[in-house]
């Protein structure tokens, strides 16, 4: 199966998985899509305010001007390295727009991928979903339907859960809804905090990779209980940030 992948640039998470993905999977990718934008674009000056501070509190201060650096580092000499790696794997490598633009769907037309990975900000419209054979399919860092939205790391860790997990499921019209293809549950230990339950998701998304693919092919998916409603959370705000630093702070007292 041929898997194409569409992805918004970070290059604090997103870029070195989808670099990671490349390098475990160049045979099974015919083509990367790189889209423009970013969540903060249509918010307000008091909401962008709120989520840098919001974050500030969630990473703690070295991580959070550690990742400042690489964004501002990436937003003024920018960074080719995904784009080198195609090359060198042969796969072809285009940006965009957005995931809905015209150039998108001439993109997909054209390069013919059979199932769509995509990892863009932006909620894909029907008429894009339905150009791949297979449709297009996303990664999402909770039990799906449980903690649809964002940051789902963050708040599995502020509502004490034990278990988190990792879902891959096929996208459509609406937030982190449609048919699961794979899930695989993440222990949450104490010691781990937001930082660390990302990698921890990350690097099992690369692992389980292949084998999603060859569950879209085969057609094998769990069956789904369509009576379990889920949760959503919306991104953090100031107030979930600090209730978040308060409880990490308790926590190393009572380590001590």
């Amino acid at each position: 199966m041929k898997a194409g992948i569409i992805f918004s640039p970070d290059p604090v998470y997103m870029n070195p998985f989808i670099k990671r993905l490349i390098q475990e999977n160049g045979d099974k990718i015919t083509c990367v899509v790189k889209t423009n934008g970013s969540i903060l674009q249509k918010k307000s000056l008091k909401l962008k305010i709120d989520y840098f501070f919001s974050l500030l509190l969630i990473l703690g201060g070295w991580k959070f001007f550690s990742n400042l650096f690489k964004v501002v580092k990436y937003n003024l000499v920018g960074d080719s390295s995904i784009e080198k790696l195609c090359k060198k794997k042969n796969i072809k490598y285009i940006e965009v727009e957005t995931v809905n633009s015209e150039e998108t769907k001439k993109i997909l037309k054209k390069e013919a991928p059979e199932i769509v990975f995509n990892q863009s900000q932006h909620i894909v419209k029907k008429d894009v979903l339905t150009i791949p054979k297979y449709g297009m399919f996303n990664r999402h860092g909770a039990p799906l339907p449980f903690y649809r939205g964002r940051l789902a790391p963050f708040w599995q860790i502020l509502n004490n859960e034990k278990s988190g997990g990792l879902t891959f499921h096929f996208l459509n019209e609406k937030i982190d809804d449609g048919q699961i293809i794979i899930q695989k549950p993440l222990p949450i230990d104490k010691k781990d905090n937001f930082n660390s339950l990302v990698a921890k998701m990350f690097d099992n998304a690369v692992m389980l990779f292949p084998e999603v693919l060859e569950l879209i092919e085969k057609g094998e998916f769990p069956e789904q209980d369509e009576s379990e409603k889920g949760s959503y959370f919306h991104s953090p705000r100031f107030k979930n940030a600090l209730s978040f630093r308060l409880k990490l702070i308790k926590k190393s007292f009572r380590g001590k």
